[in-house]
């Protein structure tokens, strides 16, 4: 585990010694190089099973997810209404934590819409790095609005589809797909979703 390059990036600090050392009790070392003056070590008292990029985040009850390692993004919600626990996905799922089911499908649905998949397929390339967390901060989402017909339109666009690909109607899928696409068209005035980010 101490050999992670995350446990040293994350937890550690850089100090100068005159002499070699080792581990000792609980502060752990690892050698950057000599220099003229001593040696450069990374220092952590971190323990060793320490984690990173953990948080209240983590945890959401609901979650729009999508896979990173692809070509293209297909979103989905996880809640825990309809999973009965909490979902917790692997580092190769990028999420992002919703207040709500509702900001979650409306959230889901701009994601899957095709202006949106087209932006992020213009700057980033298919395969290991496609569609990281990170590409939300490239996409203008305007955040959740009740009272917007467009938000709300979209949300239930999103629940609908979820329902049928629940229920092996998947095939219904393709013609909400497209009215999602229309809304979507519609929350940006047909431009590129470039404009301030909430997400």
């Amino acid at each position: 585990m101490l050999s992670r390059e995350s446990y040293w990036q994350f937890f550690s600090k850089t100090v100068l010694t005159k002499d070699k050392i080792e581990d000792i009790n609980d502060l752990h070392y690892r050698l950057v190089r000599p220099d003229p003056a001593g040696y450069i070590y990374l220092q952590s008292d971190a323990p060793f099973y320490s984690l990173f990029n953990i948080g209240d985040y983590t945890f959401a009850k609901t979650k729009v997810v999508w896979p990173r390692m692809a070509n293209d993004i297909k979103a989905a919600v996880v809640d825990d209404l309809v999973y009965h626990k909490v979902i917790i996905p692997t580092d190769t799922v990028a999420f992002i934590p919703c207040k709500s089911s509702s900001e979650a499908h409306y959230l889901c649905g701009l994601l899957n819409s095709k202006i949106v998949r087209s932006f992020v397929k213009s700057f980033s390339s298919a395969g290991r790095g496609f569609a990281a967390p990170s590409i939300i901060q490239n996409i203008g989402i305007p955040e959740f609005n009740l009272s917007d017909g467009r938000h709300v339109g979209l949300e239930k666009l999103s629940r609908n589809c979820h329902n049928m690909i629940e229920s092996d109607q998947s095939d219904l899928v393709k013609s909400l797909e497209g009215e999602i696409d229309e809304l979507a068209l519609k929350m940006w005035g047909n431009h590129t979703p470039d404009m301030k980010k909430v997400y």
